[in-house]
């Protein structure tokens, strides 16, 4: 099985948002963060089990549906800037809700 760069991007950049929202959602919701923990032992580790297998199934429903004109160079730019723009979110909530602004 030959794997698709481009979808494998599209994927990457899937988990990094689904692991922002996560991570928010985990602090705002105890419930949520109490599903991660009861995974494997610890909120972190539950996330990444999650991010996992939203990964794989963010690669297989993104390689159904790439046309085969789709641009790997924008694929790329998208996961470097989602990299980006996630971890500044991420940053910005701990930073306003630790200090309560």
């Amino acid at each position: 099985m030959k794997l698709d760069i481009r979808a494998l991007s599209w994927a990457v950049v899937i988990v990094i948002w689904f692991i922002a929202g996560a991570t928010i959602g985990a602090e705002l919701l105890p419930p949520l963060k109490d599903f991660f923990a009861g995974l494997a032992g610890h909120h972190w580790t539950g996330k990444g089990i999650v991010s996992v297998g939203v990964f794989i199934v963010g690669y297989m429903a993104v390689a159904a549906h790439l046309n085969s004109r789709a641009s790997l160079s924008r694929a790329v730019y998208l996961v470097g800037a989602s990299a980006v723009v996630g971890s500044l979110v991420i940053l910005s909530f701990f930073i306003l809700h630790n200090y309560g602004i």
